[in-house]
């Protein structure tokens, strides 16, 4: 655990604390469980957040990326900025992070938005609608 608290925390200080300090808002562990995986229910946990943080009038989310949710936050727009090696020393195996910010206003002043519902597939294949709310 001290191998991945190093390695995260210098990594978020230079990437993400140093440029952008209280105007971001930082996303830590997301999780689906494996019966809903790939029907887009972290797809709409992230928009969610991503709603949260547009009302709060922050200007960019950061995280750090497992590698099966980087495509995920990928098609959300998230770009990435660099890569955590964190590996425990004496071993050979290690994990590499990629960590990535998705900025809610672009470099032309234009928001970035996202749509007020989002639609997933259920266990039985079946569309489940969610309206935001706040």
């Amino acid at each position: 655990m001290k191998a991945f608290r190093d390695g995260y925390r210098i990594k978020k200080f230079e990437w993400f604390d140093i440029p952008y300090g209280e105007k971001q808002w930082s996303l830590m562990t997301l999780a689906t469980h494996p019966n809903y995986e790939r029907g887009g229910v972290g797809t709409a946990i992230c928009c969610w957040g991503i709603q949260k943080v547009i009302l709060s009038k922050l200007e960019v989310v950061t995280l750090f990326a497992s590698p099966l949710a980087k495509p995920l936050y990928t098609k959300l727009g998230f770009k990435e900025v660099g890569i955590v090696h964190i590996q425990v020393k004496g071993e050979e195996k290690f994990i590499e992070l990629p960590g990535m910010t998705l900025e809610l206003q672009g470099r032309d002043g234009s928001e970035f938005r996202i749509p007020e519902t989002f639609v997933f597939k259920g266990t039985l294949g079946e569309e489940i609608i969610c309206p935001y709310s706040e």
